[in-house]
């Protein structure tokens, strides 16, 4: 019974001590930052997040070399190496790799979607001009799953969709603001998928008299609130059963799914086996001792 119990202590320490090892090994570099980067995006690609103190580390030449790997990796079919690349070149707020982003994004039925959602939410109001365009001229076919399940949403809905959340969560546009885009979010939520062309010309319409205050980032002088029209209240008054909505506003392919939580967090394979490799080790000293 003993010897199960100093099992048992073994793995539980030694478990501490690997993962603390990694913790400290982290997702964050604060010297030599391209080969940091390297190491860490290679390692999990999926979970990388680019801080502001590590852009600040990065010389012109480390971002030319980074630049480089992330345009190869967007080419990429899979999503979260898509997605893992995104969330890198939002981060060094880079015109060049951003409009990269955005062909990834097209290309790939949404890669990188729920990097340029999050960065919206966490308030880089920078990236609406580019999702902008998504909503002018992305796609509006919404792709068949081949299963039971609702169709993935067109480029041009989750465009839509991204820019209403994020003028509802910043506080930097006026409560009239968020307000109008609570509303068009319901709306989206309640018409008929053919009538969402209604919605979108609303968003148009208030981006063409709000666009040069929002390009100088003067998000409170964003306040022309465009009118409902005549179509919009006829679909609305429209009496039927209630319309099915879209997905809600949380969906993505599942392939496209990211944890937002640091890699560091993740208990992964070789530090549970080396756990268990320390834990037999100091058992079986434990039985040698007492021969």
């Amino acid at each position: 019974m003993k010897d199960i119990k100093c099992l048992l202590w073994s793995l539980l320490l030694s478990c501490a001590v690997l993962h603390a090892a990694e913790v400290d090994k982290g997702v964050h570099f604060t010297t030599d930052p391209l080969t940091g980067l390297k190491r860490i995006y290679t390692n999990n690609p999926s979970l990388l997040y680019l801080h502001d103190k590590e852009v600040a580390l990065l010389t012109p030449e480390d971002r030319a070399a980074i630049r480089g790997e992330l345009a190869i990796q967007l080419k990429d079919s899979n999503y979260l190496t898509i997605d893992g690349a995104s969330r890198i070149f939002i981060a060094l707020g880079d015109e060049t790799g951003i409009k990269l982003v955005m062909e990834a994004y097209d290309r790939s039925s949404g890669g990188g979607g729920n990097a340029i959602k999050d960065a919206l939410n966490a308030g880089n109001l920078s990236l609406l001009p580019y999702v902008m365009e998504e909503v002018d001229h992305g796609s509006k076919e919404w792709v068949p799953t081949g299963t039971d399940f609702s169709p993935l949403p067109s480029l041009q809905f989750m465009a839509a969709e991204m820019i209403i959340e994020a003028i509802i969560r910043s506080e930097k546009f006026t409560p009239e603001t968020r307000a109008w885009a609570e509303q068009a979010r319901r709306r989206l939520g309640w018409l008929y998928r053919e009538h969402y062309d209604l919605i979108y010309d609303q968003l148009k319409e208030w981006w063409a008299h709000n666009k040069t205050a929002i390009l100088a980032q003067k998000y409170d002088q964003a306040t022309w609130l465009p009118q409902d029209s005549p179509a919009l209240l006829a679909r609305l008054a429209a009496p039927g059963d209630p319309p099915v909505g879209p997905p809600p506003a949380t969906h993505v392919p599942p392939a496209a799914v990211i944890p937002s939580v640091p890699a560091s967090t993740f208990p992964s394979a070789y530090w549970l086996a080396g756990a268990a490799a320390l834990a037999v080790l100091a058992l079986g000293w434990r039985i040698f001792r007492r021969k």
